[in-house]
C-alpha cells in the first residue's frame, strides 16, 4: 500500500468519523435528554426547591426576597409533570409568610405576598400528579394554605365538591382577616371565578354576605360578584342595586366597581329597578 493511498484511507476515516457525528448527535441527542434531570432556566428543581423555602421571618420586609420566591415557584411551573417532586415545596409556600394587615405599611399600594399564587398557577401546570397533596391541604392548620389549596384544586378539577365549606369559612372569618387579609381576598377571587361557572351556587351566597352588617364582607361579596359579571348579568344587578344601600361606603365602592367593569354597565343601570343614582 503505497503512502499517498495510506493517507487518503485516513482522511476518509476521519470524514466518515465527522459525519456520523455530525448525524448522530442531531438523531440522537433529543433521546439522551429522557436520561438528564429536568431542568428550568438553566437550573434543576432542587435549586428551584431552595429558593422557594428560603424565607427567613424577621421584622424587615425583604421584596427582593419575595420576587425570587415567586420567580422559583413560576420556573417549577415552567417544567409541567415534571416539577412532580417539588409538589410539597409548592404547598409550603401557600403558608402566610408576609401576613396584610392594617395599618398598611406601603398605604394604599400595600399587598400581601405573591408568592401562594405563583405555587397556586405551578401546582396547576404541574397537573394531577397534586391533586393528592391538596386535597390533603383542606385541613392545614395555615388558614391561607387551605384557601389556596381549595383555589387550586379548584383550578385543577373546575369542581367545587369539598371546597365550599373551606372557602366561605376563611371568607366569613373576622379573625383570620384581621390577621392577614390575603386569606380573604383569596377565598373571595376564588368564589367569584366558582360563580363564573356556578353561578347559581355562589349567587344566593353574595346576596346574604351584600346586608352583612360587616362592611368587609360586603366589599368581599363584590369583589367576588365582580370576577363573575363578565359572564353573569345577575351579579353586575346586585352591584348596581347596591348603589342605594344606606351605608355611604357601601355605596361609593359600588360605584367604583362598575366603573372598573367597563362599557355596557350604563346601560344596565338604566334598566335595573331599584337604582336611583350613579
Amino acid at each position: 500500500m503505497t503512502k499517498h493511498r495510506i493517507i487518503w484511507l485516513v482522511l476518509g476515516f476521519l470524514f466518515c468519523v465527522e459525519i456520523g457525528l455530525l448525524f448522530g448527535v442531531k438523531w440522537f441527542v433529543p433521546d439522551w435528554k429522557r436520561f438528564l434531570p429536568p431542568w428550568s432556566n438553566g437550573k434543576p428543581i432542587p435549586y428551584w426547591v431552595q429558593e422557594l423555602d428560603d424565607f427567613e421571618d424577621g421584622p424587615f420586609y425583604d421584596s427582593k426576597k419575595d420576587v425570587e420566591r415567586q420567580h422559583a415557584a413560576d420556573n417549577l411551573g415552567k417544567l409541567g409533570a415534571s416539577a412532580k417532586p417539588a409538589i410539597p415545596a409548592l404547598i409550603r409556600a401557600f403558608k402566610s409568610r408576609r401576613p396584610l394587615t392594617r395599618p398598611y405599611s406601603g398605604g394604599r399600594f400595600s399587598s400581601g405576598d405573591g408568592t401562594p399564587e405563583a405555587a397556586s398557577e405551578a401546582l396547576a401546570k404541574i397537573g394531577p400528579d397534586a391533586i393528592p397533596a391538596l386535597t390533603a391541604a383542606l385541613t392545614d392548620p395555615d388558614a391561607l394554605t387551605r384557601v389556596y389549596a381549595a383555589r387550586t384544586l379548584w383550578k385543577l378539577k373546575k369542581n367545587s365538591a369539598n371546597l365550599m365549606s373551606v372557602l366561605i369559612t376563611a371568607w366569613r372569618d373576622k379573625e383570620t382577616f384581621r390577621r392577614d387579609e390575603c386569606v380573604r381576598i383569596a377565598a373571595t377571587v376564588t368564589l367569584g371565578e366558582i360563580g363564573f361557572v356556578e353561578p347559581m351556587k355562589i349567587l344566593p351566597i353574595l346576596s346574604e354576605g351584600m346586608q352583612d352588617d360587616d362592611e368587609e364582607i360586603v366589599y368581599g361579596a363584590m369583589r367576588s360578584l365582580a370576577v363573575m359579571a363578565p359572564r353573569v348579568k345577575a351579579a353586575n344587578v346586585i352591584i348596581v342595586n347596591a348603589l342605594n344601600d344606606p351605608r355611604e361606603r357601601v355605596r361609593t365602592r359600588a360605584a367604583s366597581i362598575l366603573r372598573e367593569n367597563g362599557d355596557g354597565i350604563m346601560a344596565l343601570m338604566w334598566n335595573t329597578p331599584n337604582v336611583s343614582a350613579w
